[in-house]
């Protein structure tokens, strides 16, 4: 009966200290060696191995930041093209509509002649000449490069108008 009640107080411990593991209290020195009349009572139990305890989670990795700029010696992403774009300018009323544009380079402007009288599209520089125009007829023009063109009418000196070309 003295045996059954010390197998029970110490299996009721190891159940306690079972229930412990993966508590975040640091673990224990184990006792000091216990006194050789109560050695000599559990020397018939079953002795396991010492418990240990493995952390259940792995720390974190230490990564660098994302760098948030191409290193210097890589080049720069190249954008993506751009498609060029038509713009109309109509040739109503003796005057050019609208008679000031803005486009980029690589745009086409296209002229059309809506008047009943024949007109021109001549840059003041002379870099384009529509030459003469009569009713219904279009004259186009790609610009390359940028800058201001201003541009007439040759038959009516008052008919103006500009193209600015953006990069």
């Amino acid at each position: 009966m003295k045996h059954t009640r010390l197998f029970s107080l110490l299996a009721m411990t190891a159940s306690l200290a079972l229930l412990g593991v993966g508590c975040s209290k640091p673990a224990t020195t184990p006792p000091a060696a216990t006194p050789a009349a109560d050695q000599s009572a559990s020397q018939n139990l079953p002795t396991s191995a010492p418990v240990t305890t493995e952390p259940t989670t792995k720390p974190p990795e230490l990564t660098s930041p994302i760098p948030t700029q191409p290193p210097p010696d890589s080049p720069a992403p190249t954008p993506a093209p751009k498609t060029p774009a038509k713009v109309s300018v109509a040739i109503s009323g003796f005057s050019f509509q609208p008679n000031s544009i803005t486009i980029a380079v690589g745009d086409t402007v296209i002229w059309t002649n809506n008047d009943g009288a024949p007109h021109t599209v001549t840059a003041a520089d002379g870099s384009f000449n529509s030459g003469t125009m009569n009713s219904g007829a279009t004259f186009s023009r790609t610009f390359s490069t940028p800058g201001t063109f201003s541009y007439t009418c040759l038959f009516h000196g008052s008919m103006r108008g500009s193209v600015t070309v953006t990069q």
